[in-house]
């Protein structure tokens, strides 16, 4: 053992064996609290969940009783980026302050919508291998069509490659071998192919299903995908679509592929001559529900949109307001027509001193803005969003089989959504994270 690291291994060690007992545990099919039961954890997996008192507490475990606390499952952020930029805003070290925070505040889980793949590898690696607190991690892969890569976010997620030409960040065409490309971005580590840009229904179609063939997801943006539509990422058979504003394109005769500034002013007329019950939209929401497409919404962070627009442009605050109106209705819309609706923050934290995760903040718009339920919108951070990240078997419920990430908080969140905020304890893995609580 190298000199030095005794200690912190005996720092972050824990008991094989935890049990809270006395809980009320969330259960996030269901969306109500099941009161009065223990809890058994083994080496970070729950291996028996019953009635308090109905059966002997195993010997040698350490026993908590949370008699009077909340258990639901750790959260999920559906949709991150913690690699666009490694070598400046995403620096290895601000991204480990960032996601030690966003751990500390509930979320254990995130699904990154695709950056620097060297980066993403290189940070799965340690927090797999225990070497920092962070929530878990899956990431994508992007493919895209050959104009987009002229955007100059590429060029910060490549350094040291050319935007298009990695196996993370990916131009293609009809004439790309699909087979190989697809097997270049799995062998960066990624869990998906996220489409974003200037691709045809055709193409979109076969990334899809060599994705799909080579054990790999799909996900997409609802309108970035363009000139394919967002029904037509849904008939490819696309496992998640992202962006609830960008489904007004789904009632436009054409989309084309403009600069970003256009496409932001031609956008705001759309949003206001389409309503979200357009019957084109209403025709796209009946074929997510049928297909089990998921909606990655993303809705807060277009009323901060709002308000940044208010404080500093003024100016585009009519956009930002269509855009917000829009993508509200079209949720709740969604919401009640049975589409499941996981929670993204596109974000992950508003800014390095930021008190909580972004993920808080989005439960709590769509609660006060499309129309779910404290409850609803729990289940959508914990069983939804661990759906659309592709880790359901192991994580977004709780019950035996299922690891051991936790939440134990002072306050019923069903009752208030803000009291998912109340943390007492959070746990990884079987694991008390540093810093919370007792």
């Amino acid at each position: 053992m190298p000199p030095g690291t005794r200690g912190q291994e005996a720092k972050r060690e824990e008991p094989s064996r935890l049990v809270l007992e006395h809980a009320a545990v969330f259960d996030s099919r269901t969306g109500e609290f099941r009161p009065g039961r223990t809890l058994v954890i083994e080496n970070g997996i729950i291996v028996d969940d019953f009635v308090s008192g109905q059966k002997p507490l195993p010997v040698g475990a350490t026993t908590l009783d949370v008699a009077g606390k909340f258990v639901i499952p750790g959260l999920i952020d559906a949709h991150v980026h913690v690699a666009s930029d490694p070598s400046g805003w995403d620096r290895r070290d601000r991204v480990e302050k960032r996601l030690l925070k966003v751990l500390q505040g509930g979320v254990t889980f995130i699904r990154d919508m695709a950056g620097d793949g060297r980066a993403l590898a290189d940070l799965s690696r340690a927090i797999a291998a225990g070497d920092i607190e962070a929530p878990g991690l899956r990431y994508s892969a992007l493919f895209a069509g050959p104009g987009f890569f002229r955007d100059p976010r590429n060029a910060l997620a490549t350094r040291g490659g050319t935007p298009g030409e990695c196996p993370w960040n990916r131009a293609v065409t009809d004439a790309t071998d699909l087979i190989l490309a697809v097997a270049d971005g799995r062998g960066t580590g990624a869990s998906a192919i996220k489409v974003y840009a200037q691709v045809e229904a055709g193409l979109l179609a076969r990334i899809a299903a060599e994705a799909h063939r080579q054990g790999l997801a799909v996900w997409s943006h609802a309108a970035m995908a363009g000139p394919a539509k967002p029904g037509d990422a849904v008939r490819a058979g696309v496992d998640v679509i992202s962006h609830a504003e960008h489904l007004v394109f789904e009632a436009m005769p054409q989309i084309d592929s403009r600069p970003r500034l256009m496409a932001q002013r031609w956008m705001e007329d759309d949003l206001r001559s389409v309503p979200p019950d357009h019957p084109a939209i209403v025709s796209f929401l009946k074929l997510m529900k049928e297909r089990g497409t998921i909606l990655d919404a993303t809705v807060d962070i277009l009323r901060d949109t709002v308000a940044t627009a208010k404080k500093e442009r003024p100016q585009l605050l009519p956009v930002a307001k269509a855009r917000a109106s829009f993508a509200f209705a079209v949720t709740r819309l969604a919401h009640e027509m049975g589409v499941e609706v996981c929670a993204g923050t596109d974000g992950i934290i508003d800014s390095e001193d930021a008190p909580l995760p972004a993920l808080h903040e989005e439960m709590a718009t769509l609660v006060e803005d499309c129309g779910f339920t404290p409850a609803e919108a729990l289940v959508a951070a914990t069983r939804v969003s661990a759906r659309a990240t592709g880790i359901s078997k192991t994580h977004g419920t709780i019950e035996p089989g299922q690891a051991a990430d936790l939440v134990i908080l002072r306050a019923d969140p069903t009752a208030e959504i803000g009291n998912a905020k109340a943390f007492e304890l959070v746990i990884k893995a079987g694991r008390r994270v540093p810093g919370v609580g007792r």
